[in-house]
Formats: C-alpha cells, structure tokens, sequence
C-alpha cells in the first residue's frame, strides 16, 4: 500500500470467482447488447425481483433471498472484447461502458480494435 511500507499479499482478482468468460469476439455488425449480455442480464434480475413481489406477505422474506443469493456478477472491465473498431460510435460505447479494449491476443498493445 502506497505509503505505508506494507506490500499487499492478495490482489482482488485472488479473492474473486473465475469469471466465467474472459474474451468475446464480435464484428462491427454486432448489437451492443450481445457484449452487455455476456457480463450482466439486466432481464434475469427484473424477473427475480419480480417474482419476489408476487406474495405481498412473503416479501421481506423473498428479498432478503435474493440478496443472500444474488448471482455472482462482474464488471464489464472482466471482459476483453476483439473484433470491434475502438473508434467506432460502437466501441467508444463499449469503452465507455468499462469494457476492456485491449487485446490480449495482441500482447495487450492498443490495436485501435477492441
């Protein structure tokens, strides 16, 4: 830790679960939502509030369960994108998003692509 002569042992990615998916490759073509479904479902957590609603005496219990059992979610940064031209609308989008736009397969040298 800067300042205080204590080297850290544990980087947060050591704490957390593998993400499930790490690279994504899209052409130009592709919907923005594709990359933004691959990280969260903004849908899935809808329904389940929603479902929790449905029985108005169970609902302090219902909600206390989704949050001890929400799903493991990560950041959009979790994601290295390929395929898109950075400077597109597209990929200043992403970009502003979080999503990774260095490749990995490229030594992690900024390609102009995601």
């Amino acid at each position: 830790m800067p300042g205080t002569g204590i080297t850290p042992q544990l980087t947060l990615d050591d704490c957390l679960p593998r993400a499930e998916l790490t690279d994504l490759t899209l052409e130009d073509t592709a919907d923005v939502r594709e990359a933004i479904d691959a990280v969260y479902h903004p849908a899935a957590d809808d329904q389940r509030f929603r479902d929790s609603l449905a029985d108005a005496a169970q609902q302090p219990v219902n909600f206390d369960r989704l949050r001890k059992e929400y799903p493991v979610r990560r950041e959009f940064a979790s994601l290295t994108l390929h395929g898109i031209t950075a400077d597109s609308s597209k990929g200043k989008l992403l970009q502003a998003l979080g999503l990774n736009s260095r490749s990995s397969l490229n030594h992690g040298e900024d390609t102009g692509r995601f």
